[in-house]
């Protein structure tokens, strides 16, 4: 009886560890913030009209091009695109007025 028990108490005990490993893993692998505008970040074209649209993770967020062209000018600069990209998903909230 008691190494029945015993057995039960180290499968709850693993099964606990790795449910608590999935959950911190789950924490590090965050989606990223997809991208919201509709022209493309660097070159200002309306995404689609120059091709296939090429995008890639930044910074956890989604950034999409109008052509490679753009994508690879982006990586010489991403810090200047970037801001761009953040400042499209700030809100501003609703004036109500007084």
């Amino acid at each position: 009886m008691k190494q029945i028990l015993l057995s039960t108490l180290i499968i709850a005990a693993a099964g606990s560890l790795a449910l608590a490993g999935c959950q911190h893993h789950g924490r590090q692998a965050s989606e990223p913030k997809p991208y919201v505008l509709d022209t493309c970040v660097v070159g200002g074209e309306k995404l689609g009209s120059m091709g296939p649209v090429s995008s890639e993770i930044r910074d956890g967020y989604e950034v999409k091009f109008c052509c490679p062209k753009c994508q690879v000018k982006f990586d010489d600069m991403p810090s200047r695109y970037m801001k761009e990209v953040k400042a499209s998903h700030v809100t501003i909230p609703e004036h109500t007025g007084g």
